[in-house]
């Protein structure tokens, strides 16, 4: 069973995380995430343990009856604009590249592609860009002039239905736990990465164990030397009845290497269906581990209510006694979502908190994220953050309007000794050594304040080709800056959300 597992998971040894699709225009909006609409071309069902969102436009694609079926289609995706800052600038994206899909008798699914990515962008992204080494959501940042960077994006993955109710797949793509607009266990924020998953769907239940090897640039090294990690995660989705769901989650990040010297894949974590802390304990290991969980409800027949929690260290009596005690790690989420409204018009509300130090580890190497990139929400941790979201399909015609307020801390020099203290506001940051022990509270530090406010509009042209214009206003401040910066983008666009085969 070992070497199944070895055969299984070995192609992620040589793959690497680059990029990512970007797919609707320049829409940042946090200082460490640059695309709103953060998509491979066919995530459509790439995506695991995905709400099950209706049919905007009530149509079916006409390949999914398809038993045998090959495609070859171009990527593309141009865009310009201005920001408004201190002063205007122009910016703009140019995207370029071709996939292919493969599908046979229901049972092998294969789909690949490259694209070579360029931009320019408004300047607060190219801080934030040049400060990670990263083009936020995107890949590892290549720079070629001021303010110009290009990125190389492979993506593809290989789905074999080994039987009924059990599924294999290998790839590089990414993926997204739960039922909102934002998720606290994985996302698709951070750039690509190579996994390998085994799934499994019995009656009401759908469970899957997924592999990944994930990059760790935070101490400074460059795309060679970047340490690699590696992380299991188990998803468990139980629908009780037609109205509700639960779900379970619980992940584990290891490193390359440690005291005991060189790791590379941990045999006892290829165990599907095994619970990692008392593997982690028997080892006497010091691996990251988080627990998660969440639930949907359709509360109406066009409205539903979710919810999210990770846990990532919890001390009971410490929170009853409301100590403020720096290892209580924890977040939450909470929504709501409405489907027609009126024709074609959907509204969604969403709150999240994450206390600091949520998601980090005493070997920073271990944190829960990605090439300087969090796993999870884009703001990492320790913040407070609002979300309202409308879009309305008429026709051919598509608007989306977005409002989001957010807190957030982070970590900077409180004593005035030329060191950044450690409020737990830098998920790469190891948590020891917290600037204080006890009376931690959620957006300490530097506190900010941002406010995101975007209205979009795209309109269907031609053969699948869509316009679009986008208008965004940001604005960041704290004690330190005030940042505000109005971006306008128009593009076209090739249709990348599209997923090459229905059933894919």
């Amino acid at each position: 069973m070992r070497i199944f597992y070895l055969l299984l998971f070995g192609v992620l040894l040589f793959q690497q995380s680059n990029a990512q699709i970007p797919t609707d225009g320049f829409a940042p909006q946090l200082g460490d995430s640059a695309w709103r609409s953060i998509q491979s071309p066919f995530s459509t069902t790439h995506e695991s343990l995905q709400p099950d969102l209706p049919n905007v436009s009530g149509s079916k694609s006409a390949d999914s009856n398809v038993v045998n079926f090959f495609q070859i289609r171009p990527l593309g995706f141009v865009s310009g604009g201005f920001g408004q800052s201190t002063g205007a600038s122009p910016n703009g994206q140019l995207l370029a590249g071709a996939a292919l899909g493969y599908k046979w008798k229901n049972r092998l699914k294969v789909e690949a592609g490259y694209c070579l990515y360029i931009a320019s962008m408004p300047s607060y992204l190219q801080r934030a860009t040049d400060s990670l080494r990263t083009l936020p959501s995107a890949g590892f940042a290549v720079k070629d002039g001021d303010n110009l960077y290009h990125t190389h994006i492979p993506f593809g993955r290989l789905t074999w239905q080994a039987a009924k109710y059990f599924q294999v797949e290998i790839g590089q793509g990414k993926s997204f736990f739960g039922n909102g607009h934002r998720s606290l266990i994985l996302s698709n924020n951070a750039p690509v990465y190579p996994y390998a998953r085994v799934s499994m769907r019995i009656w009401r239940i759908h469970y899957s164990t997924t592999w990944a090897q994930f990059r760790d640039i935070s101490a400074g090294q460059g795309w060679v030397n970047a340490r690699r990690k590696y992380a299991a995660i188990h998803a468990l989705s139980w629908n009780i009845g037609k109205r509700f769901n639960l779900t379970a989650f619980e992940m584990v990040v290891w490193q390359d290497r440690d005291g005991k010297g060189r790791r590379t894949l941990d045999l006892d974590y290829l165990n599907p269906v095994i619970f990692y802390r008392p593997v982690e304990y028997a080892q006497g290991s010091g691996d990251n581990e988080i627990l998660g969980f969440g639930f949907r409800w359709k509360c109406l027949k066009n409205a539903q209510i979710y919810g999210q929690c990770v846990i990532d260290e919890f001390l009971l009596s410490s929170v009853r006694a409301r100590t403020g005690w720096w290892g209580n790690k924890f977040g939450g989420q909470a929504g709501i979502r409405f489907f027609d409204i009126l024709p074609g018009l959907n509204i969604q509300a969403e709150i999240n908190v994450v206390r600091p130090f949520t998601y980090t580890h005493g070997s920073p190497v271990q944190a829960w994220g990605h090439l300087n990139q969090p796993l999870a929400h884009p703001l990492g941790n320790n913040f407070k953050e609002a979300i309202i979201l409308a879009s309305y399909h008429r026709s051919s015609w598509q608007f989306n309007a977005e409002l989001l307020l957010a807190q957030y801390g982070r970590d900077y020099d409180r004593t005035g000794d030329g060191k950044s203290d450690n409020f737990g506001g830098n998920l790469f940051r190891s948590y020891m050594n917290p600037y204080n022990l006890y009376y931690n509270k959620t957006t300490q530090g530097l506190k900010t304040t941002l406010l995101w406010t975007q209205f979009s509009a795209s309109h269907s042209l031609f053969g699948g080709v869509d316009g679009f214009f986008s208008c965004i206003f940001r604005s960041e401040s704290n004690m330190i800056h005030t940042h505000a910066d109005l971006i306008l983008q128009a593009g076209v666009r090739l249709p990348l959300t599209m997923p090459l085969v229905n059933d894919f």
